[in-house]
């Protein structure tokens, strides 16, 4: 468990400095550009993987494994999309209300709808501890960027 939080932990470090450089690279060589070499990048190291997971099977988890099963689905280019809108929407933000306040509300949305997922399509009963919690952030959120919007 203690790994588990740590790399939650490194995944939120990454996901704040991650549009900081974006940002910096924008500013530099134009945010089309900053958009264009992060995909770039993800591109080959998603190809990367692929070939390993196809390769080593055998050395990950099951859930990289490949399935043919079923139809393909429109939707499934969804999460691509929502990935370009967060390279692109959070440098964006950062430059217009700072990098504190993005994050601030960039985990309040993330909080707000991760609480709501969990307990209307995982069927997992907040509590009132979980609810609280809730409220406290949004409402630190409130608080917190209330001077820059």
């Amino acid at each position: 468990m203690k790994f588990l939080f740590l790399g939650c932990l490194s995944l939120g470090a990454i996901a704040v400095f991650q549009p900081l450089l974006n940002r910096a690279v924008a500013e530099n060589k134009g945010l089309a550009l900053a958009v264009w070499i992060n995909s770039l990048v993800l591109f080959f190291g998603a190809s990367m993987l692929l070939m390993s997971v196809t390769l080593f099977t055998n050395l990950y988890p099951d859930i990289f494994a490949l399935r043919s099963q079923g139809p393909w689905k429109f939707w499934y280019i969804f999460p691509g999309f929502m990935g370009l809108a967060l390279v692109i929407g959070l440098p964006l933000m950062i430059k217009n209300i700072g990098a504190f306040a993005t994050f601030m509300t960039f985990l309040s949305g993330q909080l707000l709808v991760s609480f709501t997922w969990d307990w209307f399509n995982q069927n997992q009963n907040p509590g009132l501890a979980r609810f609280l919690g809730l409220i406290l952030a949004l409402v630190g959120t409130y608080l917190s960027i209330r001077p820059s919007i």
